[in-house]
């Protein structure tokens, strides 16, 4: 184990310390990969990953990783879980750009105080599209239409690429 030490006034840092980077797996994202595929990504640069632990002491055991490569290895539930990310982040990011809209403060007002918006949309929209719901429930007489189930109009638009991608998992059809 290789430990790491950070100066006054950080005590620990924790995860990915290098940075983002665009991953390919074979010139294209992880959910174009076909199921039952196991690929390592071509353009992976090495990362270092920090991390600590607390000890029986109670001190703070602080170490650090490199990770040199990354795998998917494509699954039918691998492949759900993807598209339930993507389609709960797409009506998410949709749902915050435009702070004008009707649909947006009525969220604001249904989250629980000191919690953040996120943290409480997310999850039912998460729900919501793995249950395959006309209209995701957020609180009362607050619902996000689900543009892969309902034919309705949707209160929380989202672009015709995110609806193609995901509409072989997200659809009532699947």
């Amino acid at each position: 184990m290789k430990r790491i030490d950070y100066i006054c006034p950080i005590d620990c840092i924790h995860g990915n310390i290098s940075g983002r980077q665009d991953i390919e797996y074979d010139g294209a994202d992880a959910y174009s990969i076909a199921d039952g595929s196991k690929v390592s990504s071509n353009n992976y640069k090495a990362r270092l990953i920090a991390a600590g632990r607390s000890t029986f002491s109670g001190y703070k055991l602080r170490y650090f990783s490199v990770r040199t490569r990354t795998t998917v290895n494509m699954t039918a539930r691998m492949r759900s879980n993807l598209a339930l990310m993507g389609g709960s982040g797409a009506l998410f990011a949709s749902l915050i750009s435009d702070k004008t809209t009707a649909i947006y403060a009525q969220c604001v007002a249904a989250c629980p105080a000191k919690m953040p918006l996120r943290m409480f949309i997310v999850p039912l929209l998460r729900y919501g599209l793995a249950a395959k719901n006309a209209n995701i429930v957020i609180a009362d007489n607050v619902s996000i239409v689900n543009p892969w189930v309902s034919s309705d109009t949707p209160n929380v638009p989202v672009t015709s690429a995110i609806l193609d991608k995901f509409n072989s998992e997200l659809s009532s059809n699947s």
